[in-house]
């Protein structure tokens, strides 16, 4: 029980967190052009799918098992936004005027 509340929460925070994430960098539709913010909006989708299914377990209170094509895709959709961190960390942020602080 809550161990699947911090999961809701988690997930909350994610989504949250993405798409401020995309909507302070928007300028235009050429953003969807940048692997960052698909890598952003891909995770978002993931995780709002695995929301969903952990609220409706807490609803229901029985346990819903998914096929495990979902969860290759979470596995990949995570693979993607690791990627995109560490791109950002060791190439972008130390170009930053600020560096690490202000990225």
């Amino acid at each position: 029980m809550r161990k699947r509340n911090i999961s809701i929460l988690l997930k909350i925070v994610a989504i949250t967190s993405s798409i401020y994430g995309i909507i302070k960098t928007y300028f235009g539709i050429i953003s969807f052009t940048y692997f960052t913010t698909l890598s952003n909006i891909f995770i978002s989708v993931i995780l709002f799918i695995f929301l969903l299914k952990d609220i409706k377990e807490f609803i229901n209170k029985r346990k819903i098992v998914l096929n495990n094509i979902w969860y290759v895709i979470k596995f990949l959709a995570t693979i993607f936004i690791t990627l995109t961190f560490f791109v950002f960390l060791v190439i972008l942020a130390p170009t930053l005027e600020g560096g690490f602080i202000n990225a």
